[in-house]
């Protein structure tokens, strides 16, 4: 068989046990809410850690860029065999190299 057990709380109780029921919610929600922005923000050390890096990528990027154009260059004067007309051409690659300084 089965009984069904009755709780008998009268009004003082029932409100005294939702106004504990709302601060455990409300004691949660601020609990979630402070986890996630404290696991969302990183020190400003790690930001400049993050910068740093983003910025020898960039100076390396560049580099390999003159780089590159400085060979287009040596390849291109190679190419026009003492022709003025070709190697005044060949200049550009120069000049675009120079202008990534």
């Amino acid at each position: 068989m089965y009984m069904a057990a009755t709780l008998r709380i009268n009004s003082g109780q029932f409100r005294t046990i939702a106004m504990e029921l709302q601060v455990m919610r409300q004691f949660t929600t601020v609990s979630i809410l402070l986890a996630g922005l404290l696991a969302g923000c990183s020190s400003p050390s790690e930001d400049a850690a993050k910068a740093q890096k983003s910025a020898y990528e960039a100076q390396e990027e560049v580099a390999r860029q003159r780089l590159k154009l400085v060979e287009q260059y040596q390849s291109c004067i190679k190419e026009a065999e003492g022709d003025k007309s070709k190697e005044e051409a060949c200049q550009s690659f120069l000049n675009a190299a120079e202008a990534l300084k």
